[in-house]
């Protein structure tokens, strides 16, 4: 029998040695080092066959925007193994440990990158965001012809950071799930690479937008484009525009609701859809407390029925009283007083519930696709209670 246990300090090369097997990537000495910057112990989780490192999970401790409050969240990172120790449902055990590790710390959501949407699927993850990848040609740039504002290069993170946050966090209340970043994030993630940076001014001063890019092999490459209104926006493409003796096109992502195909005079520019990251909801019931549900005025009780596998504290049945001002009061209804009640009560999988609540899915497509079941009018006026707002996730773990 194996061991799970927290990695130690001396163990980070073995992790090092598994990730670049895993993940593909050249350990030269630059890369190492940059690894083993960011790599604490404390986070790593790890599955040992004799003191041996055969199998690992790394469980960062982050915080995610939803509705414009702050969750904490536990990101999942680095799930490896070495190839003859795969099925044999070790990242599953190790999926447990930072599961319960993460509801002790009471880190209400978790998110992560999947190589498999399906795999995750089973342990209550569910896709949380998608975004469109365009690739536009310079014969498809929009003609701007007025110019406003204007834009200051920085030559250092270290003298912008806290600007490029401050325009970041105003840009997150738009959006459900984006990272609240702090110094280390930009530091170490965000530039993990060299990018040119410029930011949008307004005509009276103030900072309203931002591109982060590279230019190679005459393509602009855009890492983010940040912008607070359509203004910034239009001036971040004029930017853009500027590098059209350089540059044959451009690449760059944007939120699924991004309206470009309909501002540019011809549409017909390369667009693809990806889905990117999931998410699960951790703890049903601490989630809940903390939600923004919509603040109808009036008091509201729904009985929720939730089927959750992986994390037996989320299974069963759920007494939500929201308040007149979108504040709920939730408890878990005791086994024996369960049976009375669970035919009346709203069904649905915590992967569900984690796409209704983050607002990747709407209550009615849930209902049509026969994710969340009961009683259609409770349905419909939970649904009424969950707040409108896309969802997308710029970052990467």
């Amino acid at each position: 029998m194996g061991e799970i246990r927290k990695c130690k300090y001396e163990e980070l090369d073995d992790v090092i040695e598994l990730s670049s097997f895993a993940f593909q990537y050249e350990a030269n000495p630059d890369i190492i080092a940059n690894i083993r910057s960011r790599l604490k112990p404390e986070h790593i989780w790890g599955y040992f066959d004799e003191d041996k490192l055969v199998s690992m999970a790394s469980l960062l401790p982050l915080e995610v925007m939803i509705h414009n409050q702050v969750f904490s969240m536990g990101g999942v990172a680095g799930v490896a193994s070495w190839p003859e120790h795969r099925r044999k449902g070790i990242v599953k055990q190790l999926l447990k440990k930072a599961l319960s590790e993460m509801k002790e710390k009471e880190m209400t959501v978790s998110m992560l990158a999947p190589f498999s949407f399906a795999f995750y699927r089973k342990y209550g993850w569910e896709t949380l965001s998608e975004y469109k990848k365009y690739t536009i040609s310079k014969s498809h740039f929009p003609k701007i012809k007025s110019e406003i504002g204007t834009f200051i290069r920085y030559r250092k993170i270290q003298d912008c950071w806290q600007l490029l946050n401050e325009i970041y966090e105003q840009y997150t209340a738009k959006y459900n799930g984006l990272l609240k970043r702090d110094e280390n994030w930009w530091f170490q993630r965000v530039f993990q690479e060299q990018y040119n940076i410029q930011v949008y001014y307004n005509e009276l001063g103030s900072p309203e937008g931002y591109l982060l890019f590279k230019v190679k092999d005459r393509q602009m490459n855009v890492k983010e484009m940040v912008f607070l209104n359509e203004k910034a926006r239009t001036q971040l493409w004029r930017l853009i525009i500027q590098h059209d003796s350089m540059i044959e096109k451009v690449q760059l992502t944007a939120p699924v609701d991004d309206p470009l195909s309909f501002v540019l005079s011809d549409p017909t520019f390369e667009q693809e859809m990806n889905s990117y990251f999931m998410m699960r909801i951790v703890d049903v019931e601490q989630f809940i407390r903390e939600y923004p549900f919509y603040a109808s005025g009036v008091k509201q009780q729904f009985m929720i029925t939730v089927k959750d596998e992986f994390a037996e504290w989320n299974d069963g049945l759920f007494d939500i009283q929201i308040d007149e001002n979108g504040k709920a009061r939730v408890h878990k209804v005791s086994f024996c007083a369960q049976h009375e009640m669970v035919d009346t009560s709203i069904h649905c999988s915590i992967q569900s519930l984690s796409s209704l609540l983050s607002g990747f899915q709407s209550v009615e497509t849930l209902y049509q696709l026969g994710k969340m079941d009961g009683p259609e009018e409770q349905i419909h006026h939970f649904g009424f209670l969950i707040p409108k707002k896309t969802t997308y996730f710029m970052d990467f773990f």
